[in-house]
């Protein structure tokens, strides 16, 4: 019998489009489950860590990854209906199989990721979500984390559903004949735009127009225009003079202080006292990825402010999604550990001062994570340590100690562990730690021989180095692998 499990907040798609909750999420860093139950009676889940979606559940058949693969003509449906070598788990069958390698099924799994979160901004409105903080196990299958990133996930959903969005025409009626100028840290290489789509965003860069004349000079392209410009309102991509940065801005730099502002859209996070909700049932078995329910009793994240309200959009000339100025009436951000503030009336702006900003380089952010991760905070040292590459995504040491505290977090999958440092390898091939956390993860996950050369290598490149020294005697002695004592501890 399943446990009742209150929810965090709820509301409707309705009130808050899909795509706003993506972008509400990913401002305020939550990490949990969002639950969707459509009219007709189906549920989909999907899995936030630290703002980011990283497994969808879909509660009908859709985007089956071997029905994906057959359609695309990569198996043909005699090799999709082979028993399964590892129950349960489609991908990991064919690649045990023979029949796809690794990287093919990791390319259609992406692919097949994207399709189900496409899928839900398409959602009616009468839809409804209930947000279920730090709740991670109701989605947990023995498929890997995916890392897609959120702004690409969301541009790709606006691009075929930002009709379906009951705040697109209030949004766009609310920006009037302001000056549509791309903010200079908008990361548009992350949205994958089309080559249309590029047309657009240097026009916007070079000649900051109004949304009126931009259809004028696009009229073939008029749904398009209308489409991306709402997206970049409430990504916050346009810069109409405040001093919100854009969402996942490219550099890190304090804003200049902003005018007024009108709100254009809210977020409504409704706490609920008397609704209850019951976790989902397993999926069925084959599609790649099994849901395995473990609800437990939780209490309610804990909360400032019980009317639930947060702001998405601030203040023309200069709409904005959320920013470190912007009220959240809403408890259901344990991640991120600030006091509300009462939120301006939209109807009568008044001047604002810009806010204080603390920006660490990515050198800080890193010390952060590592601090915390010895004193046990291990979602506080990922939080820190995603900053840290979002700032200096090439330094390899991040990625390294990323990949280390998803291993040591409960539940993390070490084969997907062990996976990234191989792509960090291929281009830091003497990379030392690296090197000695994917041997002491590969023999966590039973690749002795893969432990010991990597271990040996780094001993080549390190011979002083502790741990490796530790863990190749620990092998010679078959003793189970102890914590390193080093560098990334636990």
């Amino acid at each position: 019998m399943s446990t009742e499990i209150l929810p965090t907040a709820e509301g409707d798609l309705g009130r808050t489009p899909f795509a706003h909750l993506l972008v509400y999420a990913a401002d305020q860093q939550l990490t949990g489950a969002l639950f969707l139950h459509t009219p007709d009676g189906v549920m989909h889940s999907v899995r936030l860590e630290c703002g980011r979606p990283v497994k969808v559940q879909m509660g009908d058949s859709s985007a089956r990854l071997g029905k994906l693969m057959v359609d695309a003509g990569v198996i043909d449906m005699k090799t999709h209906d082979l028993p399964r070598v590892v129950p349960g788990l489609i991908g990991e069958s064919l690649v045990v199989g023979g029949h796809i390698n690794r990287d093919t099924l990791d390319r259609w799994v992406e692919q097949q990721f994207y399709v189900r979160m496409n899928r839900l901004f398409a959602l009616p409105a009468a839809t409804r979500y209930a947000y279920f903080a730090n709740m991670n196990e109701i989605i947990d299958d023995g498929a890997p984390n995916l890392a897609v990133h959120p702004l690409a996930l969301i541009w790709a959903g606006l691009r075929d559903h930002a009709t379906t969005s009951a705040m697109m025409l209030p949004v766009l009626e609310r920006i009037g004949d302001a000056k549509l100028k791309l903010h200079r840290q908008a990361a548009v290489d992350r949205l994958i735009a089309t080559s249309t789509e590029r047309t657009v965003l240097e026009q916007l860069r070079t000649d900051p127009p109004t949304l009126r004349s931009l259809v004028l000079k696009n009229q073939q392209d008029e749904v398009l225009i209308r489409r991306m410009v709402y997206g970049l309102v409430i990504l916050r991509f346009l810069d109409f003079g405040t001093d919100a940065l854009p969402l996942f801005p490219e550099k890190m730099t304090i804003p200049p202080t902003s005018a007024s502002t009108v709100a254009l859209a809210r977020i409504r996070l409704q706490q609920n006292t008397t609704r209850r909700f019951i976790p989902a049932a397993p999926d069925d078995v084959g599609d790649g990825e099994r849901i395995q329910p473990q609800p437990r009793n939780r209490k309610r994240s804990r909360a400032s402010n019980p009317n639930a309200v947060a702001v998405v959009a601030t203040n023309l000339p200069a709409p904005t999604i959320i920013d470190s100025t912007t009220s959240l009436d809403v408890k259901t951000t344990p991640a991120a550990d600030r006091s509300p503030q009462p939120e301006a009336p939209s109807e009568a702006p008044g001047k604002r001062s810009a806010p204080t900003v603390t920006l660490a380089p990515a050198h800080a952010m890193y010390d952060l994570a590592r601090k915390r991760l010895a004193d046990g905070d291990r979602k506080g040292a990922l939080l820190a340590c995603q900053q840290a590459r979002e700032i200096d995504p090439e330094e390899p040491n991040y990625a390294v100690l990323a990949t280390w505290i998803r291993a040591v977090i409960g539940g993390a999958n070490l084969e997907e562990c062990v996976h990234d440092l191989d792509k960090l390898l291929e281009k830091r091939p003497d990379h030392v730690p690296a090197l000695f956390y994917r041997g002491y993860l590969r023999r966590r996950t039973g690749d002795e021989p893969g432990a010991v050369a990597d271990l040996q290598r780094v001993l080549e490149l390190d011979p002083a180095h502790e741990d490796a020294q530790r863990e190749l005697k620990r092998i010679e002695r078959r003793a189970p692998p102890k914590r390193p004592s080093g560098l990334f501890q636990s």
